[in-house]
């Protein structure tokens, strides 16, 4: 179960985009978790340079939307990496885009228009660690992207949930996106939605489980069970996959 409880609330003056900074408790959770707020329209780069935050070349003509959105996803893991190990970390980004965490450090980011998410801890606790947050799709949308989400048994499954069926959907997708940030890092190996299956969705104790459908390596076969947890917000939905040491 997600258990987000609010340690440390704070306004940042020196980087304005960043609205509210917070560092949170997971339930059950080995490591640290953070959260910040941000406002696209107050952002600029020389807050990247004054945080030490910077941009892949990628990024330089994107957006400012989308610059805001990567630098605030950072400025969450830096944030909880500061929690974790001391000092002034920061996070870089791989050939596919993946963060790329300081050695001994598994961790994972997500973010919405307003809010970026992130968690960090050892690997001798876990091998990996994966979450999102998703606003929920809406129903049209939901009517046509379900066939990308569900299979046929997936959607026989979630049709008899009571709930919304858009609401379902969005917890899926964000699961199974979830579940490829835990996992593509030890594998390297780029799976869609389809690749994996949901088998248990638990409103009561807010868990989740992910089968996986296809073989990524030696050790991530088909036929693996994968189990997270979520939160349903009024707006959106947050899971997390902790992919536990043996």
């Amino acid at each position: 179960m997600i258990d987000l409880q609010k340690r440390y609330h704070q306004y940042r003056q020196g980087n304005r985009s960043i609205t509210h900074e917070t560092i949170l408790t997971l339930a059950d959770f080995d490591g640290f978790a953070a959260q910040c707020d941000f406002n696209c329209d107050q952002f600029h780069l020389r807050q990247c340079t004054r945080s030490g935050i910077l941009l892949p070349d990628t990024l330089m003509t994107a957006s400012t939307k989308r610059q805001a959105a990567y630098f605030a996803g950072r400025y969450a893991a830096m944030l909880a990496l500061r929690r974790m190990i001391g000092g002034k970390v920061t996070v870089g980004r791989g050939v596919d885009g993946e963060p790329l965490w300081p050695e001994a450090v598994v961790g994972s980011i997500t973010h919405t228009n307003e809010s970026a998410y992130c968690a960090v801890s050892g690997n001798q606790h876990y091998q990996a660690i994966g979450i999102d947050m998703e606003p929920y799709i809406d129903a049209k949308t939901a009517a046509e992207l379900h066939p990308r989400i569900l299979s046929k048994k997936e959607s026989d499954y979630v049709n008899c949930i009571d709930a919304p069926f858009e609401h379902l959907l969005t917890l899926v997708f964000s699961a199974k996106e979830s579940l490829y940030k835990a996992l593509f890092p030890l594998c390297h190996q780029h799976f869609c939605f389809l690749d994996a299956e949901v088998t248990l969705i638990d409103y009561a104790n807010k868990s989740f489980e992910l089968a996986l459908l296809r073989d990524l390596n030696k050790t991530l076969a088909s036929g693996g069970l994968y189990n997270g947890a979520f939160e349903c917000r009024e707006k959106e939905v947050l899971t997390i996959l902790l992919y536990k040491n043996k």
